[in-house]
């Protein structure tokens, strides 16, 4: 009996230390506070308060970052001056991202096809085509909006589009394991602390993100911690505490949830759709060209030379440079 006391005082107190350590964790990525801003709007949705930016006069546009661990609109922030001269220009966090609310949820593609979809109408205006940049799996999401409602868009340009083998891959049953396992309270937020360390950002920002922008890598890796480990939401905001909350929208996306095919979609989007790439990327961009023009051949392709998943932070001038040249077609 003693040795079950003792052996249950050892867990608790592992338990206890574990619980620490996450606290400590998650209060030193805030104290920078780095991406935390005052200058922005919130579009109060259904599903929580979106943070977005708008800048510039001119046909709207609406930026949309990828879901890259860490990343938010500040991916943009080093284009979004230069397009505001020309555009009204829209910048927003998607729901568990930057300083949008972290609800405890499941995330899913259609939840950021309708928010899409919804911060067009409500926020740009019913009946006024966009023009818009969707990073990553966004883009998915994107070209989904425009099936559903062609006439909100106007030019389409997509930065390192996901491949659409991963873009099919649905939840499998290992995966509604895993995912209860990552939500779960003690385990599930010290796996999260685990893949959101310091020194697995650097790793990634090495190997996929930034080819070789030293200045970037800095700057970003650091805004890119906060940004996972800060949770925003309505409760916060009026004094609450600060918690764990990015271990759902982690658990969602790693666990394919968020996936949604285009393999029905692409071949019926009438609009005009340029695909910008960095050269650089680990995969193959010409194979995921190939993909996207096997379905649409009225796709257009440009690529920027030494840049990975973030041309539009790495080398802005050229990305900037394709996209002027898209948008005038």
């Amino acid at each position: 009996m003693k040795k079950i006391v003792k052996l249950g005082g050892w867990v608790l107190m592992a338990a206890a230390m574990t619980s620490l350590w996450n606290k400590l964790i998650f209060t030193s990525a805030s104290f920078k506070k780095g991406i935390e801003k005052e200058t922005g709007n919130y579009y109060h949705w259904k599903f929580g308060d979106i943070y977005y930016e708008k800048s510039g006069q001119g046909n709207p546009m609406l930026l949309v970052h990828g879901t890259s661990r860490g990343t938010s609109s500040i991916e943009f922030d080093s284009i979004v001056r230069h397009l505001s001269k020309s555009h009204t220009v829209y910048r927003l966090d998607l729901i568990g991202y930057g300083n949008s609310d972290k609800p405890k949820i499941t995330y899913t593609a259609y939840l950021y096809i309708q928010l899409l979809g919804d911060f067009i109408k409500d926020v740009i205006g019913k009946g006024i085509p966009v023009d818009v940049i969707g990073a990553g799996k966004s883009a998915a999401y994107l070209a989904m909006a425009c099936h559903q409602d062609p006439t909100m868009f106007k030019k389409m340009i997509f930065i390192n589009p996901e491949d659409l083998r991963l873009l099919g891959l649905n939840p499998s049953k290992k995966d509604r394991y895993l995912k209860w396992l990552i939500e779960s309270p003690l385990v599930g937020t010290s796996l999260f602390n685990l893949f959101h360390s310091k020194k697995q950002l650097n790793r990634l920002f090495k190997s996929e993100y930034i080819h070789k922008n030293i200045y970037v890598m800095r700057r970003y890796s650091v805004l890119f911690y906060e940004n996972t480990h800060v949770a925003y939401n309505t409760f916060e905001r009026q004094g609450g505490s600060k918690g764990s909350l990015g271990k759902f929208l982690f658990a969602s996306e790693y666990c394919n949830y968020t996936n949604v095919s285009l393999q029905g979609i692409l071949p019926q989007i009438n609009n005009s759709i340029y695909v910008i790439q960095g050269a650089s990327r680990s995969m193959d961009y010409r194979q995921i060209a190939e993909q996207y023009r096997s379905l649409n051949a009225a796709i257009e392709f440009a690529a920027v030379d030494h840049a990975k998943e973030f041309p539009h932070l790495e080398k802005p001038e050229s990305t900037l440079e394709i996209i002027q040249l898209f948008l005038h077609e």
